[in-house]
């Protein structure tokens, strides 16, 4: 995608079929938009979404409860030891393990 924005800032001409991929992308970004949220925002939620389900795919109902509250701890300690751009940076992960559990991205196991 970044070689296609590339192009884009170049000002490079497009096939139609790729104009039209390109639009169809765009309505979806469009239609998942948070309301107040920015691009850039939206684009660091994506990338630490797109890790977490590479690096913790297989979590069950309690671990992710457990990853909630991992990271709280971390933005608390961060909010006491560290940068603004740590807590930052902590706060996201609290999202990202707040979105994937609302979103129902874990396994069940029964015992």
């Amino acid at each position: 995608m970044t070689n296609i924005i590339q192009r884009i800032r170049r000002g490079d001409k497009f096939d139609a079929k790729t104009k039209a991929d390109l639009l169809t992308y765009v309505e979806q970004l469009e239609s998942c938009k948070l309301p107040g949220v920015s691009v850039k925002v939206h684009a660091k939620i994506a990338a630490r979404l797109e890790h977490a389900r590479r690096e913790h795919p297989d979590n069950t109902f309690v671990e992710s409860i457990q990853a909630v509250v991992g990271e709280t701890e971390e933005l608390v300690n961060a909010w006491h030891t560290e940068t603004t751009a740590r807590m930052m940076d902590e706060n996201l992960d609290v999202a990202i393990c707040a979105i994937r559990l609302a979103n129902k991205e874990y396994i069940s196991k029964t015992v």
